[in-house]
């Protein structure tokens, strides 16, 4: 509702706007609650596969072969540039 230029008052019926049924898929979109919990559990995933592999490189890179921890520690790196300093600007 609002008014026009003219000072007349715009009514607009029920019948007359778009509607969208309830059990279309566009419909039940997630609460944002659920996406919140959602990317925290993907990022708590990431950091416990990150620090697996980077400790298990230690572990290697001790014995002589470094190829682990390079690879991690250059995956490490990049998803922190990528995506640590994008969600920071």
């Amino acid at each position: 509702m609002g008014k026009w230029a003219g000072g007349k008052v715009r009514t607009t019926s029920p019948a007359l706007l778009p509607t969208c049924p309830k059990e279309t898929p566009l419909a039940r979109i997630p609460k944002p609650a659920t996406l919140a919990f959602m990317k925290f559990i993907y990022s708590l995933a990431v950091w416990l596969i990150m620090g697996t592999a980077l400790g298990w490189g230690i572990l290697l890179a001790i014995g002589g072969s470094p190829w682990l921890l390079l690879v991690s520690v250059l995956g490490f790196i990049f998803a922190v540039a990528k995506f640590g300093c994008l969600s920071s600007h």
